[in-house]
């Protein structure tokens, strides 16, 4: 079966990537498209911003350090914390951001090919407010066709949820320095690392 048009869905209503899609739609291209097919939508944008949030924290990892039946167990669970979290309303998350938007990938879909499946970028994010970053939000913005653009970014009365990838430590920072957003997609799922410029 080949087919002219495939109308995929990238994102799911949680904020992340839906498992697979980039493979999937690879295996398409290279067995059911023409070569004037076309993949709707035709870019996903993922955008980031640096945020510092005392309440994220407290939501992937022990705070405190008052022991549990004689054990300080905080130090030990920590170091298994959750550091990706979906389903996240950036709306009425308590947070400060310490960056501007920015744009971590952006990936044109009725271009890809096989080597589209692995990509890493490095952005240089200017810090805009002094504070410590506790975690990386992002959203998606998709372009359906032409100017015809959905966007999960935060908005109030939306269906549409965020990520957040949270640092095992919090980073301090000041106003005028700058970090390293590294950013992996692999197999549709996507890693961060941020580090200060040197």
């Amino acid at each position: 079966v080949m087919w002219d048009v495939v109308v995929a869905d990238v994102v799911n209503p949680q904020g992340m990537l839906r498992a697979g899609v980039f493979e999937e739609l690879s295996f398409l291209r290279s067995q059911c498209f023409y070569s004037e097919s076309i993949i709707i939508p035709s870019r996903v944008s993922i955008q980031a911003l640096c945020v510092s949030s005392p309440e994220l924290r407290a939501k992937c990892s022990v705070m405190g350090s008052v022991p549990t039946l004689g054990f300080d167990i905080a130090h030990f669970i920590n170091k298994y914390q959750h550091t990706h979290l979906m389903d996240v309303d950036m709306c009425t998350l308590p947070h400060t951001a310490i960056s501007a938007t920015f744009e971590l990938f952006s990936l044109e879909l009725n271009k890809m090919g096989r080597k589209a499946l692995e990509v890493e970028r490095r952005v240089c994010v200017p810090v805009l407010v002094p504070g410590s970053v506790t975690g990386i939000a992002y959203w998606f913005v998709l372009t359906l066709y032409q100017d015809i653009v959905v966007s999960t970014a935060p908005v109030e009365s939306s269906h549409w949820r965020q990520a957040v990838f949270v640092l095992e430590e919090d980073m301090a920072v000041t106003r005028g320095e700058k970090m390293v957003v590294q950013g992996l997609l692999q197999q549709s799922c996507l890693e961060i690392c941020v580090t200060k410029e040197q």
